[in-house]
Formats: C-alpha cells, sequence, structure tokens
C-alpha cells in the first residue's frame, strides 16, 4: 500500500533524506509568494529587506531550496507572518502550527499592537470577559 505523498514526505523527512524541491519546499514557497504579494512586495523588495539575492527568493517561492530557520523567522518578520503560517496545508503544520485559521492569526497581530501600545493586559481581559459571557449563554441554554 503506498502512503499519501504528504505523509511519505514526513517519513522521509525524518529520515532527513528529503531534497528539495519537495512537498514541503513548494508548499512554503507558495505561502511566502503568497504573503509577499498580500503586502505588495515585488521578489526584490522582499529580497533587499532580508539581504539576500532576488533569485534567492524565486528559488524559495519555486520549493529549489531548504530555508533554514532563520532565514524562515527572517521571512516571518519581514511579511509579518507568524513562522507556523508557512507550514499551512501540510501534514507537517498539522504537527507543529500552532494557530488553526486565518482568525487566530488575525487575533494574534491585533493583540500583538495593542500590547506594544501599552494595552495588552486590558485587551486580555476584554476577551476574557466576552469568553465568558458567551459560555454563560451556552450553559444557560444547554440547561
Amino acid at each position: 500500500m503506498e502512503l499519501p505523498e504528504d505523509i511519505q514526505g514526513l517519513v522521509e523527512l525524518k529520515k532527513n533524506n528529503l531534497p528539495a524541491p519537495n512537498i514541503f519546499t513548494i508548499s512554503i514557497g507558495k505561502q511566502i509568494r503568497k504573503a509577499r504579494l498580500e503586502k505588495n512586495l515585488s521578489q526584490k523588495d522582499l529580497a533587499n529587506s532580508i539581504s539576500v539575492r532576488r533569485a534567492t527568493i524565486s528559488d524559495f517561492e519555486n520549493g529549489k531550496s531548504e530555508i533554514g530557520v532563520l532565514m524562515l523567522a527572517n521571512l516571518a518578520l519581514s511579511l509579518g507572518k507568524p513562522i507556523s503560517y508557512f507550514f499551512r496545508g501540510t501534514k507537517l503544520g498539522e504537527l507543529v502550527g500552532d494557530l488553526e485559521n486565518s482568525e487566530e492569526e488575525e487575533l494574534l497581530n491585533v493583540f500583538k499592537i495593542l500590547e506594544h501600545l501599552g494595552w495588552g493586559n486590558l485587551a486580555l481581559n476584554q476577551v476574557k470577559a466576552i469568553a465568558d459571557y458567551f459560555v454563560e449563554i451556552e450553559n444557560n441554554q444547554n440547561s
């Protein structure tokens, strides 16, 4: 029985036997391209922001190159995305991802802004109060 491509990819990844391009580098590359286009950046703009050649960005986006953790962190910072964003839609993302959907990502980004402005605790308390309110409504409806 043949394993699905993403599961086989995980098996090969664990063996450290997965040369690029592969299912993961291609998927990460698509996410890099998507995030770059969302910010209206050219490959050259992104390359300049992280001090690499434009061809390096092209190789990343086409899945031709492995991306080290520090480079991925640099891309995440430049593109305003959490690292887990780049693993979305893959089995690997299910295993290592910390954010489940774009709403969680947006909430986290808004919270980071409020925290930077000194309003993090107030924002957190408000979200907790909202959650408590809706949990109480659910409990009342179910009793």
